[in-house]
């Protein structure tokens, strides 16, 4: 796909913002869109993001984070976290997902990330660890090392915005009182999903660079705790480790695509 004109970059960023803000039909208001991050991996956590940005934001080159690069990932994320009016995080580690699967934990982890983008309480559960290297939110760890993810905890702590209608990539949440809104392909559809899925994104990447530093064998900062095939003989050479999903490895040596 040919890469588009200054000119046809914008045209296309206010396509999406225009788009997204028809579903109010109207009207104004807030629109917050969430996305996720992590429900492939053997290893880590599932990420999420929720994210309400002015109405007048039209940063350019924001998109569907897995049609952008690494480089445009981060170039992108200060400027979407910055530009943002409230943002909410919500990370769901390894043991919760064994315990009540990635489809659940993964609407759990959404749900946290959109109460704390106006919630108290919610925003309250995200405890920092008095040398600041560490978050805890609700029994899962987040690294800070990274000073990226610090801003962005420190923006999640900060802002407090409730939104009138909140937008998801081809499917609605459950047990959520406010507006909901799905389309396929949202996240190249409407600019919040979009800018949702940048943060949920390079934050987990940037976790997993930090669990690469503690596991240096498993390769963490390339496969991100992706099944690839090196990951899979470290697991083999080294074992496995608390940050694994072990409900991902239980039949890993059974299966035919890891034999290859």
């Amino acid at each position: 796909m040919p890469r588009l004109t200054k000119e046809e970059e914008i045209a296309r960023i206010k396509g999406i913002k225009e788009y997204e803000r028809s579903f109010l039909e109207g009207k104004d208001g807030n629109i917050a869109g969430v996305d996720e991050v992590g429900r492939g991996p053997f290893a880590g956590p599932v990420v999420t993001c929720a994210a309400i940005f002015p109405k007048e934001s039209e940063l350019l080159y924001v998109n569907d984070s897995k049609k952008l690069s690494e480089k445009k990932r981060a170039e992108l994320y200060p400027k979407l976290i910055e530009n943002a009016l409230s943002i909410g995080i919500g990370v769901v580690g390894p043991d919760r997902i064994d315990e009540i699967n990635i489809r659940e934990a993964t609407f759990e982890a959404m749900k946290s990330a959109i109460r704390m983008l106006y919630d108290k309480d919610e925003k309250c559960a995200l405890k920092k660890d008095k040398d600041a290297a560490v978050y805890e939110y609700k029994g899962s760890v987040i690294r800070v090392c990274n000073p990226d993810i610090v801003k962005l905890l420190e923006k999640v702590e900060k802002d407090y915005v409730k939104p009138d209608l909140l937008l998801a990539d081809g499917f609605t949440i459950p047990e959520l009182s406010i507006k909901q809104a799905s389309m396929a392909k949202g996240d190249a559809k409407c600019y919040t999903i979009a800018g949702a899925s940048i943060i949920a994104k390079v934050t987990r990447d940037l976790m997993m660079d930090e669990y690469d530093k503690l596991y240096p064998e498993f390769g963490f900062i390339s496969n991100k705790g992706y099944g690839t095939k090196a990951h899979i003989e470290a697991i083999e050479e080294y074992g496995i480790l608390p940050i694994h999903r072990m409900s991902f490895l239980k039949n890993i040596k059974n299966r035919e695509e890891y034999k290859k």
